[in-house]
Protein backbone atom coordinates (compact mmCIF):
# COMPACT_ATOMS: atom_id res chain seq x y z
CA UNK A 1 0.00 0.00 0.00
CA UNK A 2 1.36 3.38 -0.97
CA UNK A 3 1.67 5.90 1.84
CA UNK A 4 0.19 9.29 1.05
CA UNK A 5 2.08 12.31 2.23
CA UNK A 6 0.61 15.76 2.87
CA UNK A 7 1.59 18.45 0.36
CA UNK A 8 4.74 20.43 1.09
CA UNK A 9 2.83 23.68 1.73
CA UNK A 10 0.70 22.13 4.52
CA UNK A 11 -2.61 22.50 2.66
CA UNK A 12 -4.73 19.56 1.64
CA UNK A 13 -4.94 18.79 -2.07
CA UNK A 14 -8.52 20.15 -2.17
CA UNK A 15 -7.55 23.52 -0.68
CA UNK A 16 -7.26 26.30 -3.23
CA UNK A 17 -6.44 29.96 -2.81
CA UNK A 18 -10.01 30.79 -3.84
CA UNK A 19 -11.36 28.60 -1.02
CA UNK A 20 -9.01 30.21 1.51
CA UNK A 21 -10.15 33.69 0.43
CA UNK A 22 -13.83 32.68 0.55
CA UNK A 23 -13.44 31.22 4.04
CA UNK A 24 -11.60 34.33 5.26
CA UNK A 25 -14.23 36.68 3.84
CA UNK A 26 -17.02 34.55 5.28
CA UNK A 27 -15.44 34.92 8.73
CA UNK A 28 -14.76 38.63 8.19
CA UNK A 29 -18.18 39.49 6.74
CA UNK A 30 -20.60 36.54 7.13
CA UNK A 31 -23.41 38.40 5.35
CA UNK A 32 -21.08 39.36 2.49
CA UNK A 33 -19.31 42.58 1.70
CA UNK A 34 -21.36 45.71 1.21
CA UNK A 35 -21.01 47.30 -2.26
CA UNK A 36 -18.66 50.08 -1.02
CA UNK A 37 -16.43 47.48 0.69
CA UNK A 38 -16.41 45.31 -2.42
CA UNK A 39 -15.46 48.32 -4.57
CA UNK A 40 -12.66 49.25 -2.18
CA UNK A 41 -11.28 45.70 -2.22
CA UNK A 42 -11.54 45.62 -6.03
CA UNK A 43 -9.64 48.93 -6.30
CA UNK A 44 -6.93 47.69 -3.92
CA UNK A 45 -6.57 44.46 -5.91
CA UNK A 46 -6.30 46.22 -9.29
CA UNK A 47 -3.80 48.80 -8.03
CA UNK A 48 -1.76 46.12 -6.30
CA UNK A 49 -1.30 44.00 -9.41
CA UNK A 50 -0.56 47.01 -11.60
CA UNK A 51 1.83 48.48 -9.05
CA UNK A 52 3.92 45.32 -8.85
CA UNK A 53 4.08 45.11 -12.64
CA UNK A 54 5.36 48.68 -12.89
CA UNK A 55 8.20 48.49 -10.34
CA UNK A 56 10.53 48.00 -13.27
CA UNK A 57 9.90 47.89 -17.01
CA UNK A 58 7.50 44.93 -17.27
CA UNK A 59 7.78 42.03 -19.67
CA UNK A 60 4.92 41.17 -21.99
CA UNK A 61 4.05 38.26 -19.70
CA UNK A 62 3.89 40.51 -16.61
CA UNK A 63 1.65 42.96 -18.47
CA UNK A 64 -0.61 40.08 -19.53
CA UNK A 65 -0.85 38.76 -15.95
CA UNK A 66 -1.63 42.23 -14.53
CA UNK A 67 -4.29 42.98 -17.12
CA UNK A 68 -5.86 39.53 -16.67
CA UNK A 69 -6.15 40.33 -12.97
CA UNK A 70 -7.86 43.61 -13.80
CA UNK A 71 -10.32 41.84 -16.09
CA UNK A 72 -11.16 39.29 -13.39
CA UNK A 73 -11.91 42.13 -10.98
CA UNK A 74 -14.07 43.91 -13.53
CA UNK A 75 -16.26 40.94 -14.45
CA UNK A 76 -16.79 39.25 -11.07
CA UNK A 77 -18.09 40.32 -7.68
CA UNK A 78 -16.46 37.27 -6.05
CA UNK A 79 -13.10 38.37 -4.60
CA UNK A 80 -11.96 34.74 -4.50
CA UNK A 81 -11.96 34.74 -8.31
CA UNK A 82 -9.67 37.76 -8.49
CA UNK A 83 -6.54 35.92 -7.30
Amino acid sequence: MRESRPPQNGWSRRTTLANVIRRFLHGYAPAGLEPPELDELRLWTVHGSLGWAMLRPPTEEEIRLATNGMHRCAISDDPAEWF
